[in-house]
């Protein structure tokens, strides 16, 4: 029927208050049922101000905070993300003549250029430089406040010199302030692309050029038109968050001849083929074992999957098992009958299996936790005498052991496929796995990205979505803060993972003129954790409302004073004065300055769970309209919690 089932729309239906209304009817709610498929860009269909971020799209995505050099991969930084919420809408042409297709009329060289311009048939402008930097140049005027794009195309004709074109504010081809600057490379030609905000409204001037050296270069198709959104950016390379796909922790995951598997004894040769190492142990009397000590390091108690494939070697028992020193999670494998038997009396084994890939191949599954002893991850795989865990010390026979594929990550990072190729850092499959942007301290330098200004004083309704993933809780830390100070500013949004020094585990708070909370110090979310938080607050309603997974965590009727929201910048990652840096992922993040109907809510949560990979949005329940709201209930007719009614 596609009925909305959010109380404003609902009120209008003639719908009775109590009836029943199930994902399972048929009923559209959460981006299921019939009709075109929902993106966030129907958040802001009636011009809503805001922000989306999508770390997937790589067209949004750029390594510097000019948008000269476009993401391509992963593992790359990130120094310009472009908000998809105003649907990047060009506007008008500000360059007048940049396609050429008669004459330079128009163009003028640069003030002190050393060369001169000229119009080239059939349609182009061509800059020739002597001695010093020459430029063709024209005046366009800006807003402030506004982003801008430029593109222009520049063909090599001779000479050694670079060609690039810039935005700056003076006609004159060598001096003045760049506000950003394409180049090209040396003896080649160039699709030119960059980006600016004007921090102020007036005239700039816009330079095709060629510096550094002798050299002719023809430009055409020059373009300089506003783009529309609210575009984050970090000017500072080494604060620049990456985008990454990986989960898989380890290296050289279908090698493990590699030097990274520096944990070796008893073994006279790693052999290593299509994907698999042969293992032959020696005839000493001593453990016959490859691993990597360590892997990375866990808190005690969090759950970590290890995945391995094998193939029968003449070595029948194998032992395959991360641990940390003492205590170890893992399994005895049977490579005659493949069956394993998870190891007892040490750590706490949560899961376990092993699945026949086909082609002889058997993939081991292991996932558990350890309670003491140090953080440490190390994966081994032991040869063993017999069935008995733990019989690693033996005579050897020259016998073999067949292995690859090899996987370890935090298991509640699981919610994707269980085997993720890695050859080194930077290159591993993508496939099949969500992009993030990673935020951590590498490099000595917290990372972060920022806005300039965003205008929120015409609403005092906010509805926030991050996908995210926390890996510590051992500071606050910051998705994002729509103010660069908290402390002094009134009417901001904040939301926390975590907050309180780890104590809440996520925390949404709004602010007029006082703040309220929405904290949750439920032990369910201790890092590492992934999840969709919503955040979604009202001023004058007084309402702070925290969701985690499409599930109410907390809230707060806590009086937030009187206004609207501000005028600041939106931080992400980081505070503006570089405080409460966040340890872990952005897989999505909307800022809203409205109120968002239930509905459109879990459609939001639902779409960046798929984002995400899928998993972290609740099926099966049932709603119930009351008279204080819509009601969330099991199965059962249990009622799980009710959204307050507000608008």
């Amino acid at each position: 029927m596609g009925l909305s089932i959010s109380n404003q729309l609902l009120g209008s239906t003639g719908l009775s208050v109590g009836l029943g209304l199930s994902r399972g009817n048929g009923l559209y709610f959460g981006g299921f049922g019939g009709g075109a498929p929902f993106t966030p860009a129907a958040l802001f269909a009636m011009g809503e101000q805001g922000v989306w971020y999508d770390p997937s799209d790589f067209s949004t995505l750029f390594q510097d905070s000019a948008g000269t050099t476009p993401v391509t991969a992963v593992e790359q930084p990130v120094g310009l993300m472009l908000d998809l919420s105003k649907g990047l809408v060009l506007g008008s042409e500000l360059v007048t003549n940049g396609t050429f297709n008669s004459n330079i009329t128009g163009w003028t060289a640069g003030t002190g250029s050393g060369g001169t311009i000229a119009w080239q048939s059939p349609g182009s402008m061509r800059v020739t430089r002597t001695t010093v930097t020459t430029t063709g140049q024209r005046s366009i005027s800006v807003i402030s406040g506004v982003w801008y794009k430029i593109t222009a195309s520049s063909t090599f004709v001779s000479g050694t010199g670079n060609p690039f074109l810039v935005i700056k504010d003076t006609a004159d081809a060598a001096g003045g302030t760049i506000l950003t600057n394409s180049s090209g490379g040396v003896g080649a030609s160039f699709s030119h692309v960059a980006y600016f905000l004007a921090t102020s409204t007036g005239t700039l001037f816009i330079h095709a050029g060629v510096g550094t050296a002798s050299s002719v270069y023809d430009f055409d198709n020059i373009t300089a038109q506003s783009i529309a959104g609210n575009h984050a950016t970090q000017a500072t390379s080494a604060a620049r968050p990456t985008l990454s796909a990986r989960v898989n922790l380890l290296e050289q995951t279908e090698d493990l001849s590699a030097a990274y598997w520096s944990t070796t004894t008893g073994l006279t040769s790693r052999v290593t083929a299509s994907s698999f190492t042969t293992l032959t142990e020696n005839t000493g009397t001593s453990t016959h074992r490859v691993g990597r000590e360590p892997v990375t390091t866990a808190a005690l108690g969090t759950p970590v999957e290890i995945v391995c494939s094998f193939k029968a070697g003449t070595r029948r028992y194998l032992q395959f098992q991360w641990d940390n020193g003492t205590l170890a999670v893992g399994a005895v494998v049977d490579t005659q009958n493949w069956t394993i038997a998870p190891l007892t009396g040490s750590g706490t084994i949560t899961a376990s299996s092993i699945t026949n890939l086909g082609a002889g191949e058997y993939q081991v599954s292991v996932t558990g936790f350890v309670s003491s002893g140090t953080t440490a991850v190390n994966l081994l795989i032991y040869g063993l005498s017999s069935a008995t865990q733990n019989s690693v010390t033996y005579t050897g026979t020259s016998a073999t052991i067949i292995a690859g594929k090899a996987d370890l990550r935090v298991a509640n990072d699981t919610a994707l496929p269980v085997y993720q190729r890695v050859n080194t850092a930077t290159d591993y499959n993508a496939t099949g796995f969500p992009y993030y942007l990673q935020f951590d301290n590498v490099g000595g330098t917290n990372k972060s990205m920022a806005t300039a200004s965003i205008d929120f004083t015409a609403t005092n309704k906010m509805t926030a979505f991050a996908g995210v993933r926390k890996l510590s809780d051992a500071a606050s830390a910051l998705v994002y803060a729509l103010s660069n100070n908290t402390n002094l500013n009134d009417g901001w949004t904040v939301l926390n993972a975590p907050a309180a020094s780890g104590a809440t585990k996520y925390r949404f708070a709004s602010k007029g003129t006082a703040q309220s909370l929405a904290d949750t110090t439920d032990a369910a979310f201790n890092a590492p954790n992934t999840a969709i938080l919503t955040g979604i607050s009202d001023i004058s309603a007084d309402i702070a409302i925290l969701r985690v997974n499409g599930l109410q965590a907390a809230s707060s009727s806590s009086d937030q004073g009187t206004g609207n929201y501000g005028n600041f910048p939106l931080n992400i990652g980081r505070a503006g004065d570089g405080a409460v840096p966040l340890n872990g992922r952005i897989y999505s993040l909307i800022v809203r300055g409205a109120a968002t109907s239930e509905t459109q809510i879990g459609q939001t949560e639902q779409w960046i769970s798929n984002e995400m990979g899928g998993g972290y949005y609740p099926t099966g329940f049932d709603f119930l309209v009351t008279a204080d709201g819509d009601q969330l209930t099991d199965a059962s007719g249990n009622a799980l919690y009710t959204i307050p009614l507000y608008s």
